[in-house]
């Protein structure tokens, strides 16, 4: 039984567009697989900790180029606060 509740198809009969958002615990792959099919947008989050192959993945394809980082920083007033 998976930890994660399997999404009902919510997505028939409506005109608008839907966007998940969630946190570490959604970023799994029969979870993104079904919201791929059914043709939905996602935002979810996934942690080095708890998905350290994909950053390992991430972190080989900076090497050549293949991929471009981008760090986000905020000024506070007296200095810059890298945003995570």
């Amino acid at each position: 039984m998976s930890a994660v509740a399997e999404p009902k198809s919510v997505n028939d009969g409506w005109p608008l567009s839907i966007t998940l958002l969630g946190d570490d615990i959604y970023s799994c792959q029969p979870l993104i697989k079904r919201v791929v099919e059914e043709e939905m947008d996602f935002i979810f989050i996934a942690k080095p900790r708890s998905h350290k192959y994909l950053y390992e993945e991430l972190k080989l394809l900076q090497q050549p180029g293949e991929i471009e980082v981008l760090t986000r920083t905020r000024w506070t007033g007296k200095r810059h606060q890298k945003l995570a």
